[in-house]
């Protein structure tokens, strides 16, 4: 690509500055008697695909569970393509799925999908393309039935073996045997209590998981529950009847804080969305001591109803849900503040976000509309900068490496060289190397959105001493471009 065509290339291309709704794609059963709103979302590791429980609506309280399903839930989970918006598979689990784990196979892609379904009291394994492979009942509450279980949350091990399945009401986790090879294969082979279970767990490393827990302060002179508690119980699943409990906030009358949904990030932390109580809050707890490290409170920007929450995946950038005030919120980790807040509809509208996602590869984010049985993708994330990183010295007759991150998986990122630097102003971008500049390597990103190579450096004495200005552009599925930092490269 020449100079002039690169500048071309630039000046056409779309200029997106911050978070933008890409697509939304409506969700059908293919049954207009059903609602076909949807709960969870979980992204396939192809970074093209997901999956999405369709739970359908809740009957007006207080009807036994009996009658909830068919009339008020579904019962389907479909299977997304995020480019095109198609619907591409679609299979039964039991009623009102909620959450989605998926088991690997050797090469990384999906082996099996299970849904917890909460008014079934049932997990659901399902192919790749949704085919039905079995229905494992839950562990019954004491005098109970299996509907009395309603699971919310469920995660896959980290090395596929096993399922982790909350029951809410009962406040017991079932472990079900996931590995294909096994003779136990999709039987439950344990279960321990975790007290005041309720919400989506996460992995702290191989052996530990987190779960969310909310405690209610029963007052028998009112005979109602006055406030809550909520935080978090780590477990180590090697020893499960050892459970460490951090309460993370105080208790407080006619409070009644909740955690449903939790991310561990890169440095072992727990962060942790806080709703339903006084103030939407966001916390940062130190799973080993129960320590508080750093609170962001959302205040009026969000309804007090945060419910999902995801971490990209490096780490840089919190999503979370607030389900009854339907807004995004985005959160810089680093400095613990809010990026941008986004409603998901137009304003008295009721979208209720529930479950948010991000693709594998960090440049997308994906929103369940519980309200709304759609699901909406948006790009151009702010934390999504392309980045550009080259060895700083090179000596003559040797290789130096370069690579690139925040690139759109499968997409190419073309690195320009000049030997001076810039800038040179076009539109709303600045080219920070020379003109005359030429295309210096063409890199694919992988599934995470990386790439890199390593470029020979010829024996020419002219060589020694000069320093090369290098920045890379990329342009994305939805034909913005960005263009990378500048950095340099000397030869010695």
């Amino acid at each position: 690509m020449r100079p002039s065509t690169l500048c071309v290339l630039i000046l056409l291309c779309t200029s997106v500055p911050g978070q933008a709704l890409e697509l939304t794609i409506n969700l059908s059963d293919g049954d207009p008697l059903t609602s076909d709103n949807p709960f969870g979302i979980t992204y396939d590791p192809d970074g093209t695909h997901a999956y999405v429980s369709l739970c359908g609506d809740l009957p007006p309280w207080p009807l036994p569970p009996t009658p909830w399903a068919p009339a008020w839930n579904n019962d389907k989970v479909v299977k997304l393509n995020l480019t095109t918006g198609a619907q591409v598979a679609m299979g039964t689990a039991g009623h009102f799925p909620e959450d989605i784990a998926l088991t690997l196979d050797a090469s990384g892609q999906t082996r099996h999908v299970y849904v917890n379904n909460s008014s079934s009291g049932t997990v659901t394994c399902l192919s790749p393309t949704l085919n039905p492979i079995a229905t494992i009942s839950l562990t019954p509450c004491a005098g109970g039935t299996y509907g009395s279980v309603f699971p919310f949350g469920i995660a896959a091990s980290p090395d596929g073996a096993r399922i982790y399945a909350g029951g809410t009401s009962c406040a017991t986790v079932d472990v079900i045997d996931s590995d294909p090879q096994s003779p136990a294969f999709n039987q439950v082979l344990q279960s321990f209590s975790v007290p005041n279970l309720f919400g989506r767990p996460a992995w702290l490393d191989t052996t530990h998981i987190v779960f969310p827990v909310t405690s209610y302060n029963f007052n028998p002179s009112l005979g109602y529950s006055d406030g809550s508690t909520t935080g978090l119980s780590v477990v180590d699943v090697t020893n499960p009847a050892s459970v460490t409990t951090w309460m993370v906030t105080p208790f407080q009358q006619f409070n009644y804080p909740q955690i449903t949904d939790i991310a561990v990030t890169p440095t072992g932390t727990v962060v942790a969305a806080i709703g339903y109580g006084l103030t939407p809050r966001v916390v940062e707890v130190d799973a080993g001591s129960g320590a508080l490290l750093r609170t962001l409170d959302l205040g009026p920007a969000v309804g007090v109803g945060l419910h999902g929450v995801a971490l990209s995946p490096d780490g840089s950038t919190l999503a979370v849900t607030a389900l009854n005030g339907g807004e995004l919120a985005l959160i810089d980790i680093a400095a613990f503040a809010t990026i941008s807040v986004t409603p998901t509809g137009l304003p008295g509208s009721v979208t209720l976000p529930n479950e948010v996602m991000f693709s594998p590869d960090g440049s997308r984010l994906g929103v369940t509309l519980q309200g709304a049985a759609a699901v909406q993708i948006y790009s151009g994330l702010p934390s999504h900068a392309l980045g550009l990183w080259a060895d700083p010295v090179v000596t003559l007759g040797t290789t130096g490496a370069l690579g690139v991150h925040h690139v759109q998986a499968g997409h190419a990122a073309w690195t320009y060289v000049s030997d001076s630097p810039g800038p040179s102003i076009y539109g709303p971008w600045t080219i920070q190397i020379g003109v005359p500049f030429s295309l210096l390597a063409t890199l694919s990103a992988a599934i995470d959105g990386t790439a890199q190579t390593s470029i020979q450096i010829p024996v020419i004495p002219g060589l020694f001493g000069t320093t090369f200005h290098l920045q890379a552009i990329t342009v994305d599925g939805n034909g913005s471009v960005r263009l990378s930092n500048h950095v340099t490269t000397t030869i010695n």
